[in-house]
Formats: C-alpha cells, sequence, structure tokens
C-alpha cells in the first residue's frame, strides 16, 4: 500500500514539474496568446476599443487623407495632429458604447517625405486621456508625359513608331528614377527606365493591326514619388 501511495505521490509531483515547466516556456496549454495592436487601448488588452486607421496608407502633398478612429468619449474634442505640422480639433460622435470620429484633412505642401505620424488625443471610453497613432506614407506628386512621333504609322512600318516619356517631379530632382510601363489595355507593349526622368521605346513591324488604340503610359513611382500615367491614341493605317 505504502509503495502504491509513493508511485501516485511520484506521478502527480512529475505532471506538476511538467505543467510549469510548460508554463515557464511561455506556452499555455489553451494556446498562445496573440499580442493586441498597438493602436489598441488599454495597451495589452486582447480586445481592441480603440484604433485609428487613415485611408489612404499613401498619399501625396496636397492629397486629401479620412481618418477614423474609435475608442473616445462620446461627445468630446478630440485633437488631431499631422507630422507635427498641421494641427487642428474635431469631436466625436456616438456610435454603440464607443465614441467615433472621422475627419478628413489635406496632407500640407510642407509635410517631409515619407513616414508621417498622426495622433489623435482626447478623453478615453474610461474618463482618462487616450491618445491613438497611426502613419501614412507621404510621396510628392508626379506628371507623367507621352510623346508618339508620328501619332499615325502605316501597317507594317510601326518601327518608325518613336515612344517618348517624360516624368515630371513636383520639384526638381536630379535623376528621377523608376519605370514606365506603356500599354494597351493589359498587353504591355515595352517597359522602359527612367534615366533623368525621361526614356524611350519603339514597336516592331507589323505589331499592331490597323485600327485606332488607346496608349497607356505608367509611372510606378519609387520610394519618394508617387506613380502617375497618361494616355495617347495612336492610329495604324493600310
Amino acid at each position: 500500500m505504502v509503495s502504491l501511495r509513493l508511485v501516485v505521490r511520484a506521478s502527480v509531483v512529475s505532471v506538476l514539474l511538467a505543467s510549469l515547466a510548460v508554463m515557464g516556456s511561455g506556452v499555455m496549454a489553451s494556446g498562445t496568446a496573440s499580442a493586441s495592436p498597438l493602436t489598441c487601448y488599454p495597451p495589452g488588452s486582447m480586445s481592441c476599443t480603440g484604433r485609428l486607421t487613415a485611408v489612404p496608407s499613401i498619399a501625396i502633398r496636397g492629397g486629401t487623407v479620412t481618418l477614423t478612429g474609435k475608442g473616445f468619449s462620446p461627445g468630446v474634442a478630440v485633437r488631431i495632429n499631422v507630422c507635427n505640422i498641421k494641427k487642428f480639433t474635431t469631436t466625436s460622435f456616438n456610435i454603440g458604447l464607443l465614441g467615433q470620429i472621422q475627419t478628413s484633412f489635406k496632407v500640407p505642401d510642407n509635410a517631409p517625405l515619407g513616414p508621417c505620424k498622426i495622433t489623435a488625443t482626447g478623453l478615453g471610453a474610461n474618463k482618462q486621456t487616450l491618445t491613438l497613432t497611426t502613419t501614412v506614407t507621404v510621396k510628392s506628386a508626379t506628371e507623367t508625359i507621352l510623346k508618339l512621333s508620328p501619332a499615325r504609322v502605316i501597317y507594317g512600318n510601326e518601327q518608325v513608331e518613336l515612344m517618348s516619356v517624360t516624368v515630371l517631379p513636383e520639384f526638381a530632382v536630379p535623376g528621377l528614377t523608376g519605370k514606365v510601363t506603356i500599354s494597351i489595355g493589359r498587353t504591355t507593349l515595352c517597359v522602359l527606365a527612367l534615366l533623368k526622368g525621361k526614356g524611350s521605346c519603339g514597336l516592331r513591324p507589323k505589331e499592331l493591326r490597323p485600327g485606332t488604340y488607346d496608349l497607356a503610359a505608367t509611372y510606378g513611382g519609387n520610394l519618394k514619388f508617387a506613380g502617375s500615367f497618361t494616355r495617347k491614341f495612336l492610329t495604324v493605317v493600310k
């Protein structure tokens, strides 16, 4: 009988030690708990009662961004800070149990290119100050210009066509980089790499049947400059 009790006690101790080892490793038997988003309130909570979002996440200088947030007390003033440059106040409205905000603003013309931090600060649902944060990427606008020389070619002689592209940035920069795709619908005619903001490409003989084509030149942008596009009509005759 004594030996049986010792065996049972030893088994219980082994199970407890195994459980402690698992808990010490940070793994719970019921599954690993995922961390809440940084924009959640209160910090570390499993349910996100405070969140701030900005649309679009990539915006150009002078472009419009819509800001949406929740977790505030209804009817309180919420202070908005954009890039530490633009500051204004909005008022939360009641949706369910939480106060929400929705407001639009224009990205300042002098906003630095790259990540722009946006904060919304007001009285939270727990009557304490709540600050929510989000980020948009600010880029400079561009203009893409497509020139066809000529705009009318003879079928079988399309190689004389020269499609020239110039991408103009919002402000002068040395050696604007990136790629431009010239296409007709989903068909790509050529992809050219810009050299100092310019590039060109041509067509092959009999590449296009007779007709009028809507050509699109699309600049994909880069880390600092937003993409842009333009269209031109090319006519191929017999």
